[in-house]
């Protein structure tokens, strides 16, 4: 073992480390209008390893694909690539414990005076947003863009968001105006011109959108509804096409718009305020007929906002996921008295369940959690929290139905709300559990809990999590944190977004996207565009907050390591 120091960084492998070789360059010095006395944004370029061969690589398990393969178009989603089950990876797992973590690279907002900490507390989204290659088009050929809300925290904090290249960290864009720096915004191609536009909450409340270089399409004529509840202003922004239009509609924490932010309809949760907080919404279609319900934890509705079913208790945090392997969903929702499963119907069939931690909070407890196969049974388990614990569950449904848990670790996250992601690192079969508390970011064997890697960040924490995506198109998947001043359990601010990756790009292949707090994989295609007939990621990958593996420009999925006999 060995331990690895750099100001911001203290990253703690079980085998061994990458040397750092870091760089840097000043930045634009760009106002805004919050009074920053920032010089630059601060960039550090870490990462000098070359590439596995010039340019894009192609995203596939063999390097030299076979003659007799029909041609694979690596630059577009190919039609249709996302219905029925995901195909199996073909590309062998990396050799056990291939983790050796270097930091690709750093950024940090410039400071503001005008704000309630530096810094970011949304999660990063990720995708093609710009032109790379000069070939006149955005397409999966170019180099990726993370997109970062910084100074949010407080209720209707204005900040802005920076639109970053993938590689190396470079500001590509300081987006018109200002946000809500608190609601974490989603990003997709919600009027068919082929580019993902970026929606977000504007400081009054106004839903606003984005064009693919920052600058706004349109604003909503009234105000969201989530504005003057204090229980959602740290709320997560979704993107489905609930009609199947062609058309996606926009959630805004209980609310849903149209394309272009007209209120449609809303559900109202005033009867449990003070039992829910920062609600991040979800779509699936739970009863089967081709359209997504719209899921608030408590309740589930159609897409032209009727009743499909409601429960007793306050809105939660839902997750689906097809736990028992019959082809129907069931929901997993986080929320103050515990981790509960529901069936597609609205059927309790599990919880409240709380393994550490009793007691109700609407912090410790509603934590948006993960879902993935974390011991290579080919079966789906659950990754959730609360305020000092942090842990995977195995899911029994039936005669004997229950959360099991498989094991825990201890966290530091008195403000509670951290989310969670995970993501298959080594394409062994497992997924790994990946974590951000007040102090950390953590990598997590997902069968064991052993833990794999430690960096250092700090957090006031909403409901952010680490994200794993391709963000430089080399082939290999990053892990994408973000670190902000607010928080209190010893963590060092100084960077803004750290991106890590495997020195030696063991790591597996991943998709180029990541953009919404509630992503599934089949809720957007990789080119940003949003299905108007979605596939269930049950029948898919089975997963939900957890990237998918990719190879020959598609999706694929690991087989179990431990397969049932």
């Amino acid at each position: 073992m060995r331990l690895v120091h750099r100001s911001s960084f203290s990253l703690l492998v079980v085998l061994a480390c990458g040397a750092l070789r870091c760089g840097s360059s000043a930045g634009s010095g760009f106002d805004g209008g919050l009074g920053l006395v920032d010089g630059g944004h601060g960039l550090v370029d870490v990462i000098t390893h070359p590439r596995d061969s010039g340019g894009t690589i192609l995203h596939s398990g063999d390097s030299s694909p076979s003659v007799d393969a029909a041609p694979v178009d690596i630059c577009h989603v190919a039609p249709g690539s996302s219905n029925g089950n995901a195909p199996t990876c073909t590309k062998p797992a990396a050799p056990p414990n291939s983790f050796s973590p270097d930091i690709k690279w750093t950024w940090t907002a410039p400071s503001s005076t005008a704000t309630t900490n530096q810094g970011s507390m949304i999660i990063p989204l990720v995708a093609e947003m710009v032109d790379t290659n000069g070939d006149g088009q955005v397409d999966l050929c170019d180099i990726p863009s993370v997109i970062v809300t910084v100074y949010g925290g407080a209720p209707h904090q204005p900040g802005l968001i920076y639109m970053l290249s993938g590689d190396k960290g470079e500001v590509q864009a300081v987006f018109d105006g200002m946000v809500d720096a608190s609601v974490t915004p989603a990003l997709g191609d919600i009027d068919g011109d082929g580019l993902p536009e970026v929606v977000a909450n504007d400081p009054t409340g106004h839903l606003v959108a984005y064009d693919n270089k920052g600058h706004v399409k349109w604003t909503a004529p009234n105000v969201g509804t989530y504005y003057a509840d204090l229980y959602q202003y740290c709320s997560a922004i979704a993107l489905y096409d609930l009609d199947g239009d062609g058309k996606p509609e926009i959630i805004d924490g209980f609310e849903v718009t149209d394309n272009q932010g007209n209120h449609l309809w809303s559900y109202d949760p005033s009867a449990w305020s003070g039992s829910y907080y920062c609600p991040a919404p979800a779509a699936a279609d739970l009863d089967g007929d081709g359209l997504p319900e719209v899921l608030f934890g408590n309740s589930a509705y159609h897409h032209d906002g009727t009743v499909y079913w409601t429960v007793d208790g306050p809105p939660g945090q839902p997750q689906v996921a097809d736990f028992d392997g019959d082809g129907v969903p069931e929901i997993f929702v986080a929320r103050q008295d515990g981790l509960l499963v529901y069936s597609h119907d609205g059927q309790q069939l599990i919880g409240p369940t709380q393994s550490f931690d009793p007691g109700v909070s609407s912090t410790c407890w509603s934590k948006p959690g993960a879902v993935g196969d974390f011991d290579g049974s080919g079966h789906p388990s659950l990754m959730d929290g609360s305020c000092n614990n942090f842990g995977v569950w195995h899911v029994g449904l039936g005669a004997s139905a229950a959360l099991s848990l498989a094991w825990s670790q201890p966290i530091m996250d008195p403000s509670g709300i951290a989310s969670s992601t995970a993501f298959d690192l080594l394409g062994r079969g497992i997924a790994d559990a990946v974590y951000g508390d007040e102090a950390h970011l953590w990598v997590y064997d997902g069968a064991t809990g052993a833990l794999e890697m430690k960096g250092n960040r700090s957090s006031g924490t909403l409901i952010e999590y680490p994200v794993v995506a391709d963000v430089d198109n080399d082939g290999s998947s990053d892990i994408v944190v973000v670190s902000n001043s607010g928080g209190s359990s010893g963590g060092i601010y100084t960077n803004t977004v750290e991106v890590f990756q495997d020195a030696q790009k063991r790591w597996a292949p991943t998709r180029r996207i990541w953009n919404q707090h509630a992503y599934s994989v089949t809720n957007v295609n990789e080119d940003g565009t949003i299905p108007a007939h979605m596939t269930p990621s049950w029948t898919y990958v089975n997963t939900f907050r957890m990237n998918a593996q990719i190879q020959a420009g598609g999706d694929c999925v690991a087989p179990p390591a431990n397969p049932p006999k």
